[in-house]
């Protein structure tokens, strides 16, 4: 029985990874969100300091903006040979976000505050896949201050970003004649840049280029396990890290203002999710075999694009769609990763208000195409469902 922990651990703890896959959060102000989330060559959103801070500075004064995201996931795993059809039971996510930029003159400052990753599955405890994983909970709240500056139609911005990540994982040990468990408390703070550029072709078309370099993270805290008296000797309470990167990401995007009354964006955002090829848990205790896992995530190209149009002076009504590919193979799907292809549908209102105010809100449907497992060491079930999104944001430009 000793002798096999170190296969329990390699073979059963280390797909439960927080590899939540298409982590990352596209939806980052209730303007953009409906617009599909499209927004990095548009200039009139405050949370342009996240978008492409480069555009803050194209207006002068003051600007800021602060929302509320929820996401509802309803995704479901269905087991390939009919046994089981599990549910998530993860409850909706708030993640907030702020913006505050200030241009004079030809210079322009601010930051983001925000949460571009984050991801919470989390499965009934006696499920049936409950030794890859019973919940995977990543959260990583990024500071990004930036500064820009003008030279007439061309901008340009850069900065630095600061990560706050936190990871949480939670799974059943299979001991053969009983059930143990294993949770992972996790912190790690990382460092990155960002750079941007936004010019105007006339007053009719802009262009936006933004990109955010990885975060490179080293997760450290603690690992309890549960285990029988006979696995006390590797299976004991003790400290962990795991190594994770965050991507970079690149978005080049467009926006097309033919009428007074109307607008178009379209926004294209390569993700490089390659740089999660494989993760490691290190355990403090040598005689605790560490586990590795290699993931093999693929860079992808997700498609965004949104129109606006305003029937009335103070209102603005939007209407959006886009397609964003897992980057999780089928070799690679896991339980902690119930990801497949997505399209979206989202609506928005915008309304004016008075002393430079304004309300945005957003509506978005996400429709799951599904994927199957595709390795027989891994849970064979197939995942899909849907994501509901609702945004609620307010603008102030002075």
């Amino acid at each position: 029985m000793r002798r096999l922990l170190p296969l329990l651990l390699i073979c059963g703890m280390a797909p439960v990874t927080a590899r939540a896959a298409g982590f990352a959060i596209v939806e980052q102000s209730a303007l953009a969100g409906g617009t599909g989330g499209a927004g990095v060559a548009r200039a009139s959103d405050p949370a342009a300091a996240w978008f492409n801070p480069a555009a803050a500075s194209s207006r002068p004064g003051l600007a800021a903006s602060a929302g509320l995201l929820v996401l509802m996931p309803g995704i479901q795993a269905a087991a390939l040979d009919g046994s089981f059809d599990e549910h998530l039971v993860t409850g909706a996510r708030l993640p907030p976000q702020v913006y505050v930029s200030y241009t004079r003159g030809p210079v322009a400052g601010g930051a983001a505050l925000n949460v571009p990753f984050g991801s919470s599955v989390v499965w009934s405890e006696g499920w049936a896949g409950r030794y890859q994983a019973v919940s995977s909970r990543l959260q990583v709240v990024r500071v990004a201050p930036f500064v820009a500056w003008s030279f007439g139609r061309l901008r340009i911005g850069a900065g630095m970003h600061v990560d706050v990540a936190t990871l949480q994982i939670e799974r059943s040990l299979d001991f053969l004649d009983t059930d143990g468990s294993l949770s992972l408390d996790l912190t790690d703070v990382g460092f990155g840049g960002h750079a941007s550029v936004h010019l105007d072709l006339g007053s009719m078309i802009s262009l936006g280029a933004s990109y955010k370099s990885r975060t490179l993270l080293t997760l450290e805290g603690s690992a309890r396990f549960e285990a029988p008296l006979a696995f006390s000797g590797k299976a004991h309470d003790q400290r962990a890290r795991v190594g994770y990167t965050l991507p970079d990401l690149l978005t080049l995007g467009v926006e097309v203002r033919p009428h007074r009354a109307v607008s178009a964006v379209l926004d294209l955002g390569l993700t490089i999710w390659s740089v999660y090829d494989r993760l490691l848990i290190d355990f403090e205790d040598d005689a605790t075999t560490d586990a590795e896992q290699a993931n093999d995530w693929q860079t992808r190209l997700s498609v965004r694009t949104g129109a606006e149009y305003r029937p009335l002076r103070w209102l603005t009504l939007r209407l959006g769609l886009f397609y964003d590919p897992s980057p999780v193979p089928a070799e690679t799907l896991v339980p902690s990763s119930p990801d497949s292809h997505r399209l979206g549908l989202t609506l928005g209102l915008g309304v004016d208000l008075p002393f430079g105010l304004a309300l945005d809100t957003f509506y978005g449907y996400v429709h799951m195409l599904g994927q199957s497992a595709d390795n027989a060491e891994n849970l064979q079930a197939e995942y899909g469902g849907r994501i509901q999104l609702l945004g609620l944001g307010l603008r102030y430009r002075l």
